[in-house]
């Protein structure tokens, strides 16, 4: 199951403010909380009641992340009720089962007859003690279903008929979620690392250097619940990997990578470290959310080549909506819209007063400045020139800082 590690390494940070951008779409990502036995999503966390609250809405907002992007439509996973015979004392009842591992105590641990809602994706998420740097661990979770006669084997034809259509559907249910090609599942689960290391859980600041961003492994541990990475014979992503040259050949992300396949980590569960693409939906570089590594003081976002991975393995995606604010298009709020408005636009992407370039869409445009789309949060660097300024003054600083390694 894919972890995350750690090491040293420096860079060039600068302060941040995040906001979050809902959407509506088909999938809803469903965090469940049953498992997380030493609520560490609340009055248990070890850095206290607080930081736990924090770290469920940061959790909340990376779900709410997918959620916004992914438009599969899944059937619902519900047990049918029994059938009885018509003609004789005979019952056929199904059951089905979610197993997955337990995020308090890294078991396999199975749910019986759980019911899936249609187009719900569940994860189980806890913590415990991972040892060593781990920081996360994520997987998809696993599923059986069964048919069993009792009683009479006696049924009239007309029985035999509902009892297979019955199963037909529970069992497309179960194992495909109605989908004809790709990944599908019930779900899956994460566990995020109680053990000696400061998290950083506010998803609406930034990191300090010494911090471990909690949102960015979510939002890494979120994709491998989603069935990035998910080795193995016959899956969705082993069928893309050259295991030979450790390579990804999936063609959408072959096209993000400017059409080279895309060289994988040791495991073949994480693109090699320091693979490069642009937050999703934006033109922002940034190292992969998939790569193997993750800096401390930092937060990554989902990016164009994680995306692209997604769609290879079978899910489908929106590309995020425009910001607001963004008058150019470029994918971010920054110092090239402001340029724009003062030379009276045409403004894209207008939340203000629409068709008309005014003072009131400076104001619109400084509320969100740093926002990048796609990423569900914003960067804000330095400082927002007033209207009569004459550029924009950007800052940073260089600190030390710890690098964590996904295994």
């Amino acid at each position: 199951m894919p972890t995350l590690l750690s090491k040293s390494r420096s860079l060039l940070v600068c302060l941040i403010v995040l906001v979050w951008m809902a959407r509506a779409s088909a999938i809803n990502v469903y965090v469940d909380y049953t498992y997380d036995t030493s609520q560490f999503f609340g009055t248990g966390n070890p850095q206290g009641g607080a930081a736990g609250v924090q770290a469920k809405a940061a959790l909340e907002a990376a779900a709410n992340y997918f959620s916004a992007i992914l438009t599969d439509s899944f059937l619902a996973i519900q047990t049918p009720s029994p059938y009885p015979s018509s003609v004789s004392n005979g019952l056929v009842t199904w059951s089905w089962n979610e197993s997955f591992t337990n995020p308090a105590s890294g078991t396999m641990t199975s749910v019986i007859d759980a019911t899936v809602q249609a187009n719900q994706y569940v994860v189980y998420a806890g913590a415990r003690g991972l040892g060593g740097a781990t920081a996360g661990v994520g997987g998809s979770g696993g599923y059986n279903w069964s048919r069993t006669i009792s009683g009479e084997n006696t049924f009239s034809q007309s029985d035999i008929d509902n009892i297979h259509a019955i199963s037909d559907s529970f069992e497309n249910a179960v194992e495909t979620r109605g989908q004809t090609s790709g990944f599908s599942r019930w779900g899956g689960s994460i566990a995020f690392d109680t053990s000696d290391r400061t998290w950083h859980f506010n998803h609406t600041t930034a990191p300090l250097a010494s911090e471990s961003d909690f949102y960015s492994v979510a939002i890494h541990e979120l994709s491998h619940a989603l069935g990035f990475g998910q080795v193995g014979s016959g899956t969705a992503w082993n069928v893309y990997v050259n295991a030979g040259n450790s390579t990804f050949i999936g063609p959408y992300a072959r096209a993000a990578n400017g059409g080279a396949s895309v060289p994988l980590s040791t495991d073949l569960a994480h693109w090699a470290a320091g693979t490069t693409s642009t937050v999703y939906g934006s033109a922002t570089s940034q190292e992969a959310a998939m790569d193997p590594d993750i800096l401390n003081g930092t937060r990554k976002f989902f990016t164009t080549l994680d995306a692209a991975a997604m769609r290879d393995i079978g899910w489908e995606l929106t590309t995020p909506p425009g910001v607001p604010g963004d008058y150019n298009n470029n994918g971010a709020v920054d110092a090239a819209d402001y340029a724009l408005w003062r030379h009276g636009g045409p403004l894209a992407n207008e939340v203000a007063s629409l068709g008309i370039v005014n003072s009131a869409d400076f104001t619109a445009w400084r509320e969100r400045f740093g926002n990048l789309a796609g990423s569900g949060m914003g960067f804000a660097s330095g400082a927002v020139p007033e209207p009569a300024g004459a550029g924009m003054l950007v800052g940073g600083c260089w600190v030390l800082v710890r690098r964590w390694r996904r295994r």
